[in-house]
């Protein structure tokens, strides 16, 4: 896994430029979990203009730039969904069950609940189905 915040940074940067937001957004978030990164000064293009007298001065400021491409995207994200119309929300905010249950590798436990929800939901006609997350009793 690659350990300099500048190339992640420029990567992400690109990303978000070209409109992959999402992928921009996942390589900002892998390059502020990386546990030891190199010095900033060693990757800066020109050399050695980030701020800060020590690495790890150095180190937090580029943390801080990625901090800020997320707020970015998050932004980007929120101005583009209240561009939607009513019908295109509802659209975006909906998924069929077997699309959900064909996309994502579910497990048993997974499916009872999903199917205990149908079930509820075709009896009652509400998805509205309380059950304690600690002890599962409804």
């Amino acid at each position: 896994m690659p350990r300099s915040l500048v190339v992640s940074l420029l990567h992400a940067k690109l990303l978000a430029a070209l409109g992959f937001l999402h992928d921009s957004e996942k390589e900002c978030i892998g390059a502020l979990e990386v546990d030891n990164p190199t010095d900033p000064w060693e990757h800066d293009i020109p050399l050695g203009s980030t701020c800060g007298d020590i690495c790890n001065a150095r180190i937090k400021t580029k943390r801080q730039e990625i901090a800020c491409i997320i707020d970015t995207i998050v932004r980007i994200a929120k101005l583009e969904f209240s561009k939607l119309s009513e019908e295109h929300v509802v659209c975006f905010l909906t998924i069929k069950v077997r699309d959900f249950l064909d996309q994502n590798e579910i497990n048993s436990e997974n499916i009872s609940a999903i199917t205990e929800a149908i079930e509820h939901y075709k009896s009652s006609h509400t998805w509205v189905l309380w059950r304690c997350p600690c002890c599962g009793i409804s």
